[in-house]
């Protein structure tokens, strides 16, 4: 059966499911030239510093900041003070990417009206939601998705996500009962496979990151 993975700042984290990705978290490192990343990396960083510079881009990563970086892009990987960062990783992707360097996610940015949870899953009243892609690439997305608190059953996922809670608190309830509360700087990684209900009695704002 496949398991919900829950991520709090701090603890230690090194996964890789078999899926078509990995999930991990980094404490230090040092400053690198890299020809070609081997992947799409999505990363939130907890700590440190991190710059990222190449031919056409400069960006500075501080704490709560989340990035991407396309996969093949030539890069200096220059991190400051003590570095750490939550990262999932998307080697051999297909597909024309929607970016060439590496970005920040606007976490706080305008969201547009979207498709609320499916009406056939949920236990409480249709809530309202919203979303803003920053990412794409074959059968990735990234970006932020909001909306109001609701209620739904057990779903067996298609698709992976990775999800990083930016406002407001859930529960995800797995099929063997498991519970898992989480809270905004917290990270959950859901397989595809992995049956859950969610629960929210609150405004939710997350960082989403699906593949399939």
């Amino acid at each position: 059966m496949k398991q919900v993975i829950h991520y709090r700042p701090g603890d230690a984290l090194s996964v890789s499911d078999g899926l078509g990705y990995e999930v991990g978290c980094i404490e230090g490192g040092q400053a690198c030239q890299v020809d070609a990343v081997d992947a799409v990396m999505l990363g939130v960083l907890e700590a440190g510093e991190l710059s990222l510079s190449g031919d056409g881009f400069e960006l500075l990563l501080v704490p709560g900041d989340c990035f991407v970086v396309p996969q093949g892009v030539a890069l200096n990987w220059l991190p400051k003070g003590a570095l750490r960062y939550v990262f999932i990783r998307f080697p051999g992707l297909e597909g024309d990417a929607s970016h060439e360097y590496p970005f920040k996610l606007e976490l706080q940015g305008p969201l547009q009206p979207c498709s609320p949870p499916a009406a056939e899953a949920l236990l409480s009243p249709t809530p309202r939601a919203w979303s803003q892609g920053g990412f794409e690439q074959g059968t990735l997305r990234i970006g932020v998705w909001a909306c109001e608190p609701y209620e739904r059953r057990q779903v067996e996922p298609k698709y992976s996500e990775l999800m990083h809670i930016l406002e407001g608190q859930l529960t995800l309830t797995e099929k063997s009962g498991s519970a898992h509360i989480i809270a905004p700087g917290e990270t959950l990684v859901v397989p595809a496979g992995a049956t859950n209900a969610w629960a929210s009695e609150v405004p939710v704002r997350k960082v989403y990151c699906i593949l399939g």
